[in-house]
């Protein structure tokens, strides 16, 4: 009678285990989710935006990039970084929460990134524009990335001719 007592409360606990098992996956893909969305809402609100593309068709003035850009976005939509990487690879800007501007990202992470900035701008030119949401790995740490490439957003634009040559990015 106590080996049938003991192999029913072994089962009860297994079934128990798995149970709180998937509620907690369940709960971190929900976690995931809305962090994707919100990364979304984000880097969209910033790249389809006529301030930012014009900023980004010459040199970008440094007050209009620290109020609207890495020192405003960073705490503002808890993001660890904020980027601009032109179609041609050039990092156009850099901001870190932890150092600010003055460390760029390691070589490889910039080039895995560069190859988001590239495909996000030739989705945009073929009229295909639409988020890059996802995790990486960077700097040796995983990350959710958003990836969008910059454009007009006013409606009397966009009838334009103008076209993204650069990509906003954010890592959080």
């Amino acid at each position: 009678a106590a080996g049938l007592v003991a192999v029913l409360l072994r089962d009860s606990a297994d079934r128990l285990n798995e149970q709180e098992h998937q509620t907690q996956n369940t709960i971190v893909q929900s976690v995931i989710k809305r962090q994707m969305a919100k990364l979304r809402t984000y880097i969209f609100d910033y790249a389809v935006w006529d301030d930012t593309y014009d900023q980004f068709a010459g040199e970008p003035d440094a007050q209009w990039l620290k109020e609207n850009l890495g020192p405003y976005v960073v705490p503002t939509f808890q993001v660890s970084n904020a980027a601009v990487i032109s179609a041609g690879g050039k990092l156009r800007y850099w901001y870190d929460e932890k150092s600010g501007e003055d460390k760029h990202p390691h070589t490889d992470d910039l080039a895995m990134l560069v190859e988001h900035a590239r495909t996000a701008v030739a989705d945009e030119r073929a009229g295909r524009a639409t988020p890059i949401i996802g995790t990486i790995k960077f700097d040796g740490r995983p990350y959710f990335l958003a990836v969008y490439a910059i454009s007009v957003g006013s409606d009397k634009r966009k009838a334009g001719p103008e076209r993204s040559s650069n990509a906003l990015i954010y890592l959080k």
